[in-house]
């Protein structure tokens, strides 16, 4: 009668740890799909307009878009202060609407919180701060960035299209 009863204990036990595990498993899936957010960089096909689209859940923020006609200047900064939320999506990781800040007035942020560099575009249209994955991606994407615009505004021919994602 001891082995049957133990047998019984250890069913349950087992039981307990599986059900356990579902629902870690579940709660896990939750988090991530919960904070499932990014933006999404692309050049038209013809490189002349650069768009960062905003993807999070049940967003209804409108994309950026940047004539490359119209860019007067193209910088990378360093730990850049990015002043105080005015408008747009400010989630716990990504940054995507309007701020203010004393150094640079109102500007469209699209940036991930935990990435201190910003790609900063200075057009007819205004400012726009971007950024990508982490302080390395941001100056890689910058040198990209910068060379397009320079081909496109210079005549030459353009590169081949690029896109890239930020999660």
């Amino acid at each position: 009668m001891f082995g049957k009863n133990e047998d019984s204990k250890n069913r349950r036990k087992s039981q307990l740890i599986f059900i356990a595990c579902i629902v870690i498993l579940i709660v896990v899936y939750l988090l991530i799909t919960r904070n499932n957010t990014y933006m999404r960089y692309s050049f038209s096909e013809d490189d002349s307009v650069f768009q960062i689209t905003y993807e999070g859940n049940e967003s209804s923020v409108e994309p950026v878009v940047i004539e490359i006609g119209q860019i007067i200047s193209v910088q990378l900064v360093q730990d850049m202060d990015v002043g105080e939320y005015v408008s747009g999506e400010d989630t716990k990781n990504v940054a995507f609407g309007v701020w203010e800040s004393s150094e640079l007035g109102e500007y469209f942020r699209c940036g991930e919180k935990d990435v201190a560099d910003y790609i900063l575009v200075t057009s007819e249209d205004g400012i726009v701060a971007f950024n990508n994955e982490s302080n390395e991606t941001t100056a890689a994407l910058y040198e990209s960035f910068r060379e397009i615009v320079e081909e496109y505004q210079s005549g030459g021919a353009a590169p081949e299209n690029q896109e890239n994602q930020a999660q």
